[in-house]
């Protein structure tokens, strides 16, 4: 029975989230078609919170089929890729004032 509160993520196996990875995927391929290209209409990204930091960015519609909503989007998304490269830059400048303070 899987878990429902744990106090840290490291007790999640890779083996479990592959597994996890591969019901959702299959899942897709059981539940939706595929186009004439081979792609189906969603596409699923899944985060490893145990490794990586969660995703903050908007979907960006079509162009053609929302113009506005599309500019809109991107630039948001922009936005939020700028305020992330300020705080990799932040992290980094501290990390080197702290190697040479040691």
């Amino acid at each position: 029975m899987p878990l429902k509160r744990v106090s840290s993520w490291d007790c999640i196996q890779d083996e479990t989230m592959n597994a996890f990875y591969t019901a959702m995927l299959n899942l897709m391929g059981d539940m939706l078609p595929k186009d004439a290209d081979g792609d189906y209409p969603i596409d699923i990204e899944i985060i490893d919170r145990r490794k990586y930091n969660p995703s903050h960015w908007f979907d960006v519609p079509y162009y053609h089929k929302e113009p506005e909503k599309y500019f809109e989007a991107v630039m948001d998304n922009l936005e939020m890729a700028a305020a992330e490269a300020q705080k990799a830059f932040r992290l980094r400048k501290l990390d080197k004032e702290e190697a040479k303070g040691a």
